[in-house]
């Protein structure tokens, strides 16, 4: 679904971030049995926040059956094992 897909997008370019935003806009229902499109883009980034987009479509991209967006946070805190921290 789009807070997965779009999360994929922030988790593979970013070192370790939190969802501050997440809207899923359902426009369609899909037809069973159909192949459906995921895409997701990263929009923009300002400082520690990335802004992304993205769409479930018809195969054929013809039909947008969802579209979602959100905006991440990249974590700024290091805990001692050197992982980033959420909290």
């Amino acid at each position: 679904d789009i807070p997965i897909h779009v999360s994929v997008a922030v988790w593979r370019t970013t070192d370790g971030s939190f969802t501050a935003k997440l809207s899923t806009e359902f426009v369609k229902m899909v037809p069973l049995g159909t192949t459906q499109k995921f895409t997701a883009k990263i929009d923009k980034r300002e400082g520690r926040k990335t802004f992304v987009s993205g769409t479930i479509e018809s195969g054929d991209g013809k039909t947008i059956y969802a579209r979602g967006s959100g905006v991440w946070v990249e974590s700024n805190k290091i805990s001692a094992i050197g992982h980033r921290s959420f909290l």
